[in-house]
């Protein structure tokens, strides 16, 4: 057989068992309009060179479908983003969404639209490392099924809404590197399923005892550090499983709970630049931790740093 006729019966079959990506495409139409709109509305940015309208959406960048080919994942993230501008409102109308995030897009501006509060299956939600700012709206509260909330490295203000702090499948929050002030929201008393809070270099005050309630923290890691807080840490309670404690540069006050050495996976403590006294509890782990982690307190004293000073007792007359 000819070889020219050989190619043309090998690219027929291919064809044939192949059929154009255009017969085979599995994303929705609807999700791929709404896409297309998105790479427009950010004027057809580099990082979206695979989003191609000849090609299946389900296959493009920062996407992913579930299993009835409904857009499920919007998840940018890159170094190399050369995103510019708001989010658009279009991002809204991918009713299918379960995550969504924009990650190291330093010159997204803008705030978190409202049209994000038509995705009423969201479990992850993220902005990290943009220029957002504004309030943390408080219809993310609405979102019944969020697992996921991080918001860090932004430049929100405000509180933080009431409404996070009801969230009953919450078990991830990170709030840190942002401009929010105020006290917690005790809504947060009974959000028994947090597992890591990070609230870090914000302008936050007032008590945060509302994260260690008895017979109820669930929390593995928890970082407080570089805000306003102003409470009694005595008689705070934590989970037996607790990895990592942080409340460094606040105005914290009492003593350091005898809890803290039945954590026996503790693998960061840092209570320095407070207001604690009293001798540094003697068991678990807290005495493998350097002196500087509970350095520049009132009056803390006992291994790592210096021993506790007991005068002698008043000895009677012979």
């Amino acid at each position: 057989m000819e070889t020219r006729t050989l190619l043309c019966l090998i690219l027929f079959f291919c064809t044939f068992l192949h059929p154009s990506l255009s017969d085979s495409e599995l994303c929705h139409p609807d999700d791929k309009k709404v896409l297309l709109e998105i790479k427009n509305s950010f004027n057809d940015p580099d990082i979206f060179v695979s989003w191609d309208p000849k090609t299946d959406c389900c296959n493009w960048t920062f996407i992913a479908c579930d299993d009835d080919n409904r857009v499920a994942e919007l998840v940018v993230e890159d170094v190399d983003c050369d995103l510019v501008g708001p989010i658009p409102p279009e991002v809204g109308d991918l009713p299918y969404l379960v995550l969504l995030g924009f990650a190291d897009c330093p010159d997204i501006t803008g705030t978190i639209p409202p049209a994000i509060a038509k995705l009423n299956n969201l479990q992850g939600l993220g902005f990290r490392n943009t220029s957002i700012s504004g309030p943390i709206p408080e219809f993310i509260g609405d979102f019944k099924d969020l697992v996921t909330l991080q918001l860090s490295h932004n430049s929100f203000s405000g509180s933080i809404p009431n409404t996070i702090g009801s969230l009953p499948q919450l078990h991830f929050l990170d709030l840190s590197y942002n401009q929010l002030s105020g006290p917690i929201p005790g809504t947060f008393e009974s959000s028994n399923k947090l597992i890591l809070i990070d609230l870090k270099c914000n302008k936050l005050e007032g008590d945060a005892s509302v994260f260690f309630p008895p017979n109820k923290t669930s929390i593995f890691m928890i970082d407080l550090s570089w805000n306003l807080f102003e409470f009694d840490f005595s008689n705070v309670h934590f989970s037996r499983l607790t990895l990592y404690v942080d409340i460094n540069h606040n105005k914290i006050y009492g003593c350091l709970p005898w809890g803290l050495t039945e954590l026996v996976l503790l693998i960061h403590l840092d209570v320095s630049f407070n207001r604690l006294c009293g001798e540094i509890p003697q068991g678990g782990n807290l005495q493998s931790f350097p002196a500087s982690a509970y350095l520049y307190n009132k009056c803390l004293c006992g291994e790592p740093l210096p021993p506790c000073y007991h005068p002698n007792p008043k000895v009677g007359f012979i």
